[in-house]
Protein backbone atom coordinates (compact mmCIF):
# COMPACT_ATOMS: atom_id res chain seq x y z
CA UNK A 1 0.00 0.00 0.00
CA UNK A 2 1.57 3.52 -1.19
CA UNK A 3 0.90 6.31 0.60
CA UNK A 4 0.45 9.39 -1.89
CA UNK A 5 0.50 12.19 0.93
CA UNK A 6 2.56 12.87 4.08
CA UNK A 7 -0.73 12.54 6.11
CA UNK A 8 -1.72 8.93 4.09
CA UNK A 9 1.84 8.06 5.32
CA UNK A 10 1.68 9.02 8.89
CA UNK A 11 -1.97 7.00 8.91
CA UNK A 12 -0.24 4.51 7.48
CA UNK A 13 2.13 3.77 9.58
CA UNK A 14 0.15 4.48 12.52
CA UNK A 15 -2.32 1.41 11.48
CA UNK A 16 0.94 -0.96 10.79
CA UNK A 17 2.46 -0.24 14.50
CA UNK A 18 -1.46 -0.87 15.82
CA UNK A 19 -1.38 -4.15 14.19
CA UNK A 20 2.02 -5.27 14.77
CA UNK A 21 1.62 -4.44 18.80
CA UNK A 22 -1.69 -6.35 18.40
CA UNK A 23 0.55 -9.46 17.47
CA UNK A 24 -0.86 -12.30 15.46
CA UNK A 25 -4.68 -13.05 16.11
CA UNK A 26 -4.98 -16.33 17.68
CA UNK A 27 -7.05 -18.71 16.00
CA UNK A 28 -9.73 -20.76 17.85
CA UNK A 29 -8.96 -24.47 17.95
CA UNK A 30 -10.25 -26.57 15.14
CA UNK A 31 -12.76 -29.08 16.43
CA UNK A 32 -10.92 -32.74 17.14
CA UNK A 33 -11.84 -34.50 13.36
CA UNK A 34 -10.70 -37.66 15.66
CA UNK A 35 -13.86 -37.30 17.69
CA UNK A 36 -16.24 -36.61 15.29
CA UNK A 37 -15.60 -39.46 12.96
CA UNK A 38 -15.81 -41.74 16.02
CA UNK A 39 -19.11 -40.60 17.16
CA UNK A 40 -20.18 -40.51 13.09
CA UNK A 41 -18.89 -44.49 12.83
CA UNK A 42 -20.86 -45.47 15.67
CA UNK A 43 -23.87 -43.43 14.74
CA UNK A 44 -23.81 -45.68 11.43
CA UNK A 45 -23.07 -49.06 13.56
CA UNK A 46 -25.97 -47.88 15.76
CA UNK A 47 -28.54 -47.25 12.54
CA UNK A 48 -27.86 -50.28 10.86
CA UNK A 49 -28.08 -52.64 13.29
CA UNK A 50 -31.54 -50.68 14.23
CA UNK A 51 -32.70 -51.51 10.70
CA UNK A 52 -31.15 -55.08 10.41
CA UNK A 53 -32.81 -55.18 13.47
CA UNK A 54 -36.45 -54.16 12.25
CA UNK A 55 -36.19 -55.43 8.50
CA UNK A 56 -35.69 -59.26 10.53
CA UNK A 57 -39.03 -58.63 12.39
CA UNK A 58 -40.94 -57.44 9.27
CA UNK A 59 -39.42 -60.13 7.18
CA UNK A 60 -40.94 -62.52 9.35
CA UNK A 61 -43.86 -60.71 9.82
CA UNK A 62 -44.42 -61.03 6.05
CA UNK A 63 -43.45 -63.90 5.62
CA UNK A 64 -46.54 -65.19 8.18
CA UNK A 65 -48.85 -62.86 5.84
CA UNK A 66 -47.46 -64.16 2.55
CA UNK A 67 -48.06 -67.56 3.53
CA UNK A 68 -51.76 -66.73 4.92
CA UNK A 69 -52.53 -65.16 1.96
CA UNK A 70 -51.50 -68.03 -0.02
CA UNK A 71 -53.60 -70.65 1.83
CA UNK A 72 -56.75 -68.26 1.62
CA UNK A 73 -56.67 -67.63 -2.40
CA UNK A 74 -54.53 -70.91 -3.64
CA UNK A 75 -57.20 -73.05 -4.12
CA UNK A 76 -57.90 -74.01 -7.55
CA UNK A 77 -54.90 -71.83 -8.89
CA UNK A 78 -51.90 -73.53 -10.76
CA UNK A 79 -48.28 -73.19 -9.17
CA UNK A 80 -47.25 -70.48 -11.68
CA UNK A 81 -50.47 -68.66 -10.59
CA UNK A 82 -49.99 -68.76 -6.86
CA UNK A 83 -46.00 -68.08 -7.71
CA UNK A 84 -46.27 -65.26 -10.07
CA UNK A 85 -48.82 -63.74 -7.03
CA UNK A 86 -46.27 -64.22 -4.52
CA UNK A 87 -43.09 -62.91 -6.55
CA UNK A 88 -45.03 -59.73 -8.32
CA UNK A 89 -46.62 -58.56 -4.86
CA UNK A 90 -44.99 -55.43 -2.69
CA UNK A 91 -46.67 -56.55 0.55
CA UNK A 92 -48.95 -59.57 1.61
CA UNK A 93 -51.91 -56.43 1.60
CA UNK A 94 -51.23 -56.82 -2.12
CA UNK A 95 -51.10 -60.08 -2.71
CA UNK A 96 -54.05 -60.44 -1.33
CA UNK A 97 -55.45 -58.21 -3.83
CA UNK A 98 -52.74 -59.55 -7.21
CA UNK A 99 -55.09 -62.72 -5.64
CA UNK A 100 -58.53 -61.60 -5.78
CA UNK A 101 -57.61 -60.42 -9.42
CA UNK A 102 -56.11 -63.86 -10.77
CA UNK A 103 -59.61 -65.33 -8.88
CA UNK A 104 -61.81 -62.82 -11.19
CA UNK A 105 -59.96 -63.47 -13.97
CA UNK A 106 -58.06 -60.34 -14.75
Amino acid sequence: MLARTKRARAFRHWVLDVLEQLGEPQLPALPDKTADTAFENELKRAINQRAHSLSIRRFDATREELGRAVEKYANGKTQDEILSVIRSTESPTAATTSSAAVTSGA
